[in-house]
């Protein structure tokens, strides 16, 4: 087999030319051995060199944002990030890398505030005969009245619970539990 003509593919070359500007190759061995041209490797180390600044990950901003992320634990990323002049990506990869924090909102939904709970009181359960006389009595014996004969109509069924409503005596439509 001849492996002289084997051109690999353009996301070989890019990440071979990283791998070497990060080793502190220079610009003429990088275009020789990755067979790239020369704007390619200027542009990747521009990259490379706009990303590093990005991402300041001295002890100093490091702290700056735990103190921001306890002062408002609610606070966005986004706005962290525009607060401390830094990309949203930085923020988010500095809070789960260097702070050891994890996103609350993405493990677990949110619980009711004390002001939400005060305006969803749940004064009773769901289920419970104090509260609702018609699911535990009164549909359970419609539904068994209306569940001898096959209805094959929405009219038809109405009908039905119409009539066994009007069939119960008094004392049971009132009756508790």
């Amino acid at each position: 087999m001849v492996y002289d003509n084997f051109n690999p593919p353009e996301s070989w070359k890019r990440v071979t030319a990283v791998m070497m500007i990060r080793a502190g190759c220079k610009d003429m061995e990088v275009m020789k051995t990755a067979c790239v041209a020369r704007n390619t490797v200027k542009s990747i180390r521009s990259e490379l060199e706009e990303s590093n600044n990005d991402y300041e990950k001295d002890p100093e901003f490091v702290e700056k944002l735990k103190k921001k992320v306890q002062e408002d634990p609610s606070k966005s990323c986004t706005k962290l990030a525009e607060e401390l002049g830094v990309g949203n990506t930085t923020v988010r990869v500095c809070i789960n890398e260097d702070l050891r924090y994890h996103f609350y909102k993405r493990r677990k939904g949110q619980i009711l505030t004390e002001k939400a709970q005060e305006n969803h009181p749940n004064i009773w359960p769901p289920n419970s005969p104090d509260c609702n006389l018609c699911d535990f009595y009164l549909w359970g014996a419609v539904e068994r009245d209306t569940n001898r004969t096959a209805c094959n109509t929405m009219a038809e069924l109405k009908a039905h619970i119409t009539l066994c409503f009007k069939k119960l005596p008094r004392d049971q439509k009132g009756r508790r539990g």
